[in-house]
């Protein structure tokens, strides 16, 4: 998950937390990410996001609005 963070991070010095998101590909496979192991977990993003420094507001973007925003303008 930190790895997954960081890259998140590093996304976001390029353009802005606003083009990040997690798409419907998420595998969530067991063992592959620490606090994410099953699909029910994808409601900890939120948090997890929080606790490595980004704001609420980018948190609910990269954990879901950000691509629902993307879906409603296509």
């Amino acid at each position: 998950m930190e790895d997954f963070v960081e890259h998140a991070k590093y996304i976001k010095s390029l353009v802005g937390s606003s083009h990040i998101a997690i798409g419907t590909d998420i595998n969530a496979l067991p063992g592959i990410m620490t606090n994410f192991e099953y699909l029910r977990d994808f409601s900890n993003l939120k948090n997890i996001f929080q606790n490595y420094g980004f704001n609420e507001n980018e948190a609910e973007g990269i954990s879901g609005e950000n691509f629902v925003k993307m879906l409603n303008k296509h």
